[in-house]
């Protein structure tokens, strides 16, 4: 990772960095090069100034072409795990617990400098289901995971390492093919994903079992906002505790499912649970046109949106 500041008069005004992906199949963690995929933009901060982003933009774009790269992508904060893509709308909300955060003005910066969106996602906001509320589509689906001999639990807290263990084998096959998808060993991904035992209410985890084997897991979080983010002096830490037992709104973080109506079986224990407490769901960052995107359209209250970019490094802006 490369780092690069712009100054102007002697102040930075902006700053990204640029993510070579190494192959990590090469004993020396050589960077990959030309017609390996592209490399990527991240870090970027920069205040409204056209001529400093263009320069960012510059700087990066030589860069990754000396190093054999025909093509950029961002932003994308170091890898796919650690945070990617830009927010492009809804500036005047405050952000949600893993949402994406940047000025208003930065999607003009960056389309100015000739990025392209490539790749669409967004967040949908859903209304707290009414008494008596139900999708008979997605009931049916969890009966008919039930008769198949599927069992959709909650998590047991005391299984935390090796159900962590189960999801990280799934979500390496589920996830493959998703873009700019790199493998995680178990190590690596216990480091990235270890901590939402402090944060996971087990209560909130639907886990969807065949025997031992697993086959599907939706990972819900109470929205703490941006709290993990901050300072954990013992005021946030006491208001995360706080958030963590108290909540009403929560965030669906991360799904997947080996079979083809799991996920709606999942979704029927979600959506009983927001009736029951009473809680808004926010499914969060999914993909433009994935079955995710069409849950329970009827209780739709809001929805922002999100964006990845790209751009050759031959089309150098000076």
């Amino acid at each position: 990772m490369l780092p690069y500041v712009v100054h102007q008069r002697g102040r930075p005004v902006g700053r990204c960095a640029l993510i070579l992906p190494v192959d990590p199949q090469a004993s020396c963690q050589q960077v990959r090069g030309v017609g390996s995929g592209p490399a990527f933009v991240g870090f970027f901060e920069c205040i409204d100034s056209q001529p400093a982003a263009d320069e960012l933009f510059a700087w990066a774009q030589d860069t990754a072409r000396q190093a054999g790269y025909r093509e950029l992508v961002g932003p994308v904060d170091a890898s796919f795990w650690l945070g990617y893509r830009m927010k492009m709308d809804r500036f005047d909300s405050g952000p949600y617990l893993g949402e994406p955060y940047n000025p208003s003005y930065h999607p003009r910066l960056w389309a100015a400098a000739g990025w392209q969106v490539t790749q669409r996602y967004s967040s949908t906001f859903y209304r707290v289901p009414p008494p008596g509320y139900a999708v008979a589509r997605y009931e049916e689906r969890w009966a008919s995971a039930t008769a198949q001999g599927y069992r959709v639990e909650p998590l047991d807290p005391q299984r935390w390492d090796e159900v962590l263990g189960k999801i990280h084998a799934l979500v390496m096959r589920l996830y493959a093919d998703m873009p700019y998808f790199r493998p995680l060993s178990l190590s690596q991904f216990t480091t990235v994903f270890g901590g939402l035992r402090q944060i996971a209410p087990a209560g909130l985890t639907t886990l969807v079992w065949r025997g031992e084997d697993l086959a599907g897991f939706s990972i819900v979080l109470p929205d703490y906002r941006d709290l993990p983010n901050r300072r954990l002096t013992p005021a946030t830490l006491g208001r995360i505790w706080w958030t963590r037992h108290h909540h009403h709104r929560v965030v669906a973080a991360y799904m997947g499912a080996a079979e083809p109506g799991l996920g709606s079986a999942m979704a029927w224990r979600l959506i009983e649970q927001a009736r029951l407490g009473r809680l808004q769901v926010i499914g969060s960052l999914i993909a433009e046109g994935t079955p995710s995107q069409l849950y329970a359209p009827d209780m739709v209250a809001d929805r922002r949106h999100y964006a990845l970019w790209s751009t050759s490094t031959h089309e150098v802006v000076h």
